[in-house]
């Protein structure tokens, strides 16, 4: 089993659905990833939980909440904190049809920091 909250969001189940009705035929090949803009968590003013234009940007010691580890995190490490997130509704469609389970999972990262694309 395969423990992630990410599998019972709407558009993970509904991609189960079809997989289950065998809308999309034989799967030959499974990508995902994790698509959820975070910058209003791992930077804000201080203040509030979310940034607000024109307001100071901070993060760490200086930030409120989330942003208060979550933006050192990003700045520091620069990868996924939830590789699983991705991966969890792939994992439930192909445990479903082929019973398979995983032996590697590659996790890549490429591309700018947030930091550097948001500051």
């Amino acid at each position: 089993m395969f423990l992630e909250n990410a599998n019972y969001v709407r558009f993970a189940l509904a991609a189960l659905n079809m997989v289950r009705q065998n809308v999309l035929g034989e799967l030959l090949h499974c990508q995902c990833g994790y698509l959820h803009d975070l910058r209003g968590v791992k930077f804000n003013d201080g203040v509030d939980y979310d940034y607000a234009p024109g307001k100071p940007l901070k993060f760490g010691r200086d930030a409120y909440a989330e942003a208060q580890w979550r933006g050192l995190h990003s700045i520091r490490r620069n990868g996924d904190v939830y590789p699983t997130h991705g991966i969890g509704p792939v994992a439930k469609i192909l445990i479903f049809t082929t019973g398979t389970v995983f032996w590697r999972y590659l996790h890549l990262h490429q591309g700018q920091g947030i930091a550097e694309i948001y500051c």
